[in-house]
């Protein structure tokens, strides 16, 4: 996976659809620590231009970030199943 700093609190994954493991997300909490909001996130679908963003994003404690219209989470839930899915029936 190649990654890029798309500002210091946002990376960018350049696949179109990113796998990340258990030292992807180390680094992302490290990465988090380090930033005077105590938040990082890295965008999973390469472009930051698209319509739909799919982040994963790490919160500190004491960090809160309100709930985005669960429509449009949901059809990103539904978008990303469907690649695995696909993929895993080819």
């Amino acid at each position: 996976m190649t990654v890029r700093e798309l500002s210091a609190e946002v990376l960018g994954a350049d696949d179109a659809l990113t796998l990340i493991g258990p030292k992807g997300l180390q680094a992302l909490v490290a990465r988090a620590r380090r930033l005077p909001l105590k938040r990082a996130r890295i965008l999973q679908h390469g472009r930051p231009e698209a319509l739909l963003h799919e982040m994963l994003t790490v919160l500190t404690r004491g960090q809160y970030v309100p709930p985005r219209d669960a429509r449009t989470a949901a059809a990103g839930v539904r978008e990303i199943l469907a690649a695995v899915l696909r993929r895993r029936l080819k």
